[in-house]
């Protein structure tokens, strides 16, 4: 990471490198993953928050994280960008035939799957 000072900000750049085993959102399988990516955040001053007010944040504006006092937790942030980095759908190998299999076996699948268990046959009930 380098530091530097901005005016009345500190600018943080660098990168977040990291090795991660994941699972995949549909198998569960563990995937290793890499992850290699810029990073840049930029620290202000905490400012005092307006009274019941809509405010509209101007885009330099939007990437800025507040600290009070004299330090920030540089390590929170990075950690806080490497989380937003992972990929919360990642898919392995196996992902398109637990897909085919559906998680109910041969019976439908889907988010009314329960409910079409519940469906009886109105010709039985005579």
């Amino acid at each position: 990471m380098t530091i530097t000072p901005e005016n009345a900000a500190i600018l943080v750049s660098g990168r977040i490198r990291a090795e991660i085993v994941q699972s995949c959102a549909i198998s569960s399988e563990l995937l290793p993953m890499r992850i290699d990516e810029p990073l840049v955040l930029r620290f202000v001053q905490a400012r005092p928050a307006p009274v019941a007010e809509e405010i509209e944040l101007a885009a330099e504006e939007l990437d800025e994280i507040e600290y009070e006092g004299s330090v920030f937790d540089l390590g929170e942030a990075v950690a806080q960008s490497l989380a937003l980095t992972i990929d919360p759908y990642a898919t392995g190998a196996e992902a398109e035939t637990v897909r085919k299999a559906g998680l109910l076996g041969d019976k439908v699948a889907g988010p009314f799957a329960v409910l079409a268990g519940l469906k009886t046959d109105p010709t039985q009930n005579q």
